[in-house]
């Protein structure tokens, strides 16, 4: 298989050639000194999510599909014809039953790890969930917590990966499954857990540099005009494994927040992965 390298460097159609890249930064230990966060039950500012998605009704779910035009179409054609699927896609769910509210069970988390809520705390917690559309006819989910402090301007986000997609057909009734009910009850967790060690500086802002590759950030292939690069294909070069168990990693990585997945969109912040969702993972500086 022929790997080819995304680089967070380049800057999609329609964005400004002058935009820096956001980098995954250790937040000010102050922020969290006294444990009170806000925690906001929906997305409040459409420039943490992807231009190309949608909220699904008030779920908590994000859908990404960027399906519907070509970055080699032009900005306007390409991105109109983009969120007329990702809207309608999104309307066809909002009559749909979720058991699974991402915001109820990553408050329950962040209090039983010693968060304590208040509306005027300076720091502020958005608790979502990406339903990404794949090409294999998926969706792949991941669990986030987008962290603000807006008198700072810093910014930071975690995010939990599901193992396991849903085939679109069998969604969303496959969500309400008990492995998804656990799965996301064991992210929200798991985040609220990285994100005090990060706070606390346990976690390193560096670390050895893997080319790494995953459907869970980029699941649909890169290309037009007929030629394409398969998602299987695709990885973002030189990512910074901040911790490493013999079935899970922690990265640290910088990206686009409003990109597509491709130039970044789910890629930025600190992400915990089990080992089994990297198609490639391999160490760039082996001296």
């Amino acid at each position: 298989m022929k790997f080819k390298a995304l680089v967070l460097g380049i800057i999609s159609i329609g964005m400004s050639a002058c935009v820096s890249i956001p980098q995954s930064t250790i937040p000010d230990k102050e922020l969290i000194s006294n444990n009170e966060l806000k925690i906001n039950n929906k997305i409040l500012d459409k420039k943490i999510v992807p231009t190309h998605s949608y909220p699904v009704a008030d779920t908590g779910f994000q859908l990404v599909q960027t399906k519907g035009g070509s970055v080699f179409l032009g900005p306007i054609l390409g991105s109109m014809n983009i969120s007329k699927n990702s809207k309608e896609m999104a309307s066809k769910s909002e009559s749909d039953f979720f058991n699974i509210v991402p915001y109820d069970l990553s408050k329950i988390a962040l209090l039983d790890n010693g968060y304590k809520e208040r509306s005027s705390a300076r720091l502020e917690v958005t608790p979502f969930s990406f339903l990404q559309k794949c090409d294999d006819n998926s969706y792949r989910l991941s669990l986030v917590y987008h962290v603000e402090d807006k008198k700072s301007k810093w910014f930071g986000r975690y995010t939990y990966h599901i193992e396991k997609p849903i085939k679109i057909k069998e969604f969303p009734s496959a969500l309400n499954s008990k492995y998804y009910q656990q799965e996301f009850t064991l992210g929200a967790d798991k985040l609220a857990k990285i994100m005090k060690r990060d706070f606390s500086g346990e976690l390193p802002m560096d670390g050895k540099k893997y080319n790494v590759g995953s459907l869970n950030l980029v699941g649909e292939k890169m290309g037009g005009m007929g030629i394409y690069t398969q998602p299987e294909e695709l990885f973002f070069a030189n990512v910074p494994v901040i911790e490493e168990t013999d079935s899970s990693v922690i990265l640290r990585i910088q990206g686009h927040l409003q990109a597509d997945p491709a130039f970044g969109g789910l890629a930025f912040g600190v992400h915990y992965f089990k080992k089994s969702l990297l198609h490639k993972f391999e160490l760039t500086d082996k001296s």
